[in-house]
């Protein structure tokens, strides 16, 4: 596990249910004390504004909810647009389903690297992508921390993060 940059900018709701990032995204109390931002909709209407401080590229992370090995969520589209210009910097397909686990059911919290964050203000966007299965039990993708490094912690190049908490 890697050590995290003092200068990383990390907020996890999960716990407590709050967050400062701006979003059009709905805080919702999923389990007792557990929260998410709701993405529940299937175009890029479900936003929260990033900024990142550095004069150069930074790396933006994103946690969410997963289940196995039932399918419980639908997979979601992860995009980051640089503002003013609307460009794209970053996109990511998060895959909510975990196949194949030995145990009973799971409910867990996923990390994974979305991608680059050019300097400034930034829009991430995500999409409930339908079409690539479902119907499912909770039809919503569950949003619960964003972290924004001048790191790039995936030293394996997955794009998989650890984080115990």
């Amino acid at each position: 596990v890697d050590k995290w940059d003092s200068t990383d900018y990390c907020t996890l709701w999960y716990e407590n249910g709050k967050t400062d990032y701006p979003t059009t995204m709905d805080m919702v109390e999923f389990k007792p004390n557990k929260f998410a931002l709701e993405a529940r909709n299937d175009t890029f209407n479900n936003k929260i504004e990033i900024f990142n401080p550095w004069e150069g590229e930074g790396h933006l992370y994103l946690s969410y909810m997963a289940t196995g090995p039932d399918a419980m969520y639908p997979r979601a589209i992860a995009r980051v647009l640089h503002q003013p210009d609307n460009k794209e910097t970053a996109g990511f397909v998060m895959n909510t389903h975990i196949p194949g686990v030995g145990h009973n059911k799971l409910h867990i919290v996923m990390h994974w690297m979305v991608g680059p964050v050019k300097p400034g203000k930034s829009d991430l966007l995500i999409h409930i992508a339908d079409s690539l299965g479902g119907p499912y039990p909770w039809p919503v993708f569950r949003l619960v921390g964003v972290m924004l490094s001048p790191r790039k912690y995936d030293d394996d190049g997955s794009g998989r993060v650890s984080a115990n908490f």
